[in-house]
């Protein structure tokens, strides 16, 4: 049994250069002003959110408050995780999954068997078997981590996300467990978005790299860790196939990126990687 705690030398890193750059226009409004326009933000995003929830026929639970619905918007609204030849299929893992928006959503495809959804946040667990509930959806919710080995992740429990990750308050410990520990006979597909923890996850699915050999879409937070996971799966015959252009500055991190791989099987008919325009 270990103790895993992520390393945030990179964050840090971008928090001494964020600094050099040039104030956003919202900055230089009044603390008051700056808090009254990120509220409005949210509240557009709740009702973006509502509308594609009735357009799908999904259920939001009925206690959630506008900001927590505007916490889904960019899965349910902007498609983060759609790239071409990546939609789900077969037997899915959601590592780091939020609000349960993505397990949700691809449970729904006649194609998938079955999402099976790990989250370790309370709050972001809590929320996501309110969704899954909701919806009566085939997604299967587990309040855990995945990393290189099993053990113990120590969160705090402000908030969900990055904010669980960093936060000191309320801490308390979850489970740790490698992708090939899991349940599973098989996975197909794993959609990874673990907040700087990407590596640690691939570390911990080897044999299911190996063997069952999924496609990937991953969600990596620094250029460091994307270059370190492309020459990780690169081991197993993986090829990068695609990846979106990336947020920077949007996190405490120098890079948000999906970036999505394909396994040796599958890698002679593919594309080289791309980015859209």
């Amino acid at each position: 049994m270990t103790d895993s705690k992520h390393d945030f030398g990179d964050v840090l890193l971008f928090l001494r250069k964020i600094r050099e750059l040039p104030p956003y226009p919202w900055e230089v409004l009044t603390h008051k002003g700056r808090l009254a326009h990120h509220d409005r933000c949210l509240q557009r995003r709740a009702q973006k959110v509502r509308a594609k929830a009735a357009e799908l026929g999904l259920q939001l639970p009925a206690a959630w408050t506008y900001k927590e619905v505007a916490e889904i918007y960019p899965v349910m609204c902007c498609g983060p995780y759609d790239a071409p030849g990546f939609d789900p299929s077969g037997q899915v893992v959601d590592a780091g999954a939020g609000f349960g928006e993505y397990a949700v959503l691809n449970s729904r495809r006649p194609d998938v068997t079955e999402v099976y959804a790990l989250e370790p946040g309370a709050v972001a667990a809590q929320r996501a078997r309110e969704f899954i509930e909701a919806n009566h959806s085939r997604a299967r919710l587990v309040e855990a981590a995945l990393g290189a080995e099993r053990g113990k992740l120590t969160l705090g429990d402000a908030g969900f996300g990055a904010m669980s990750v960093l936060s000191q308050t309320d801490v308390k410990q979850v489970d740790l467990i490698p992708v090939d520990d899991l349940p599973l006979a098989r996975i197909d597909f794993l959609k990874i978005n673990v907040e700087g923890a990407e590596l640690d996850v691939l570390k911990g699915a080897r044999r299911t790299l190996s063997t069952s050999r999924p496609r990937l879409a991953i969600q990596c937070h620094t250029i460091k860790l994307a270059g370190e996971v492309d020459q990780f799966l690169q081991g197993f015959g993986y090829t990068l196939a695609y990846h979106d252009k990336g947020l920077r500055a949007s996190y405490p991190m120098d890079l948000v990126q999906n970036r999505y791989y394909l396994p040796p099987a599958a890698t002679a008919s593919a594309p080289p990687a791309t980015s859209p325009p």
